[in-house]
Parts: structure tokens; C-alpha cells; sequence
């Protein structure tokens, strides 16, 4: 497994109503009670930011305890995450975000 990294900042939000589709809008993932939007953040008007990282050739979707293997060092430390499963974006406060890496980068094959 190998760790991937996104340059972008990011802010995340529910909505009741479906948003306008732009090129800001990151992941829109449709839920029962609305929608949870990510989107590329504007530094000056949103808070908290998030920073991402992703887990690089994923290719077995077979594969089981992947996200868990990472996810347990980040909850051990304490570090909040939204998952956002297409092929596993995970995104960790932007204060916490070098910690965050510098755990599941020792996971690294």
C-alpha cells in the first residue's frame, strides 16, 4: 500500500438541497437526509480546512482491514477523519494533518 497526497485544501458541509455542480465541488456524495459536499476551500472564508490523503493502488476491491489498517494509528492519536470512499480519500483537519501522514506513511510497503 502507498500513501498519496493532495496539494488542495478543503472544506466540508451538509445541504439540504443538491448544490450547483462547479468545478469547486470535490465529492458530492448523496445521503438520506441531504448532501455532504466536498469542496476545494477559499482560505479566507471557510473553517475549518481539511487536507486529504489517499491510498495509492488500491486495484482488489476484495481486499479487507486496508481502511481500518490506517484509520486505527489516526483514532489511537486521537485524529477526527472523514472517509470518503470512492477509492478511500481520507481527510484530516489541516492542524492535524502532518501527524496524521507521518502515522499511516510507516504503514507504507
Amino acid at each position: 500500500m502507498k500513501i498519496g497526497t493532495l496539494e488542495a485544501e478543503f472544506f466540508i458541509y451538509k445541504a439540504a438541497e443538491k448544490p450547483l455542480i462547479d468545478k469547486n465541488i470535490f465529492c458530492l456524495m448523496q445521503e438520506v437526509d441531504g448532501f455532504s459536499i466536498v469542496s476545494f476551500a477559499h482560505k479566507q472564508k471557510h473553517f475549518p480546512i481539511f487536507k486529504a490523503f489517499y491510498l495509492d493502488e488500491l486495484n482488489d476491491l476484495n481486499e479487507s482491514g486496508i481502511l481500518y489498517k490506517v484509520l486505527k494509528p489516526l483514532k489511537e492519536n486521537n485524529i477526527s477523519v472523514l472517509v470518503a470512499s470512492a477509492f478511500d480519500y481520507i481527510f484530516v483537519d489541516k492542524n492535524y494533518f502532518k501527524q496524521a501522514l507521518s502515522l499511516v506513511k510507516g504503514l507504507e510497503n
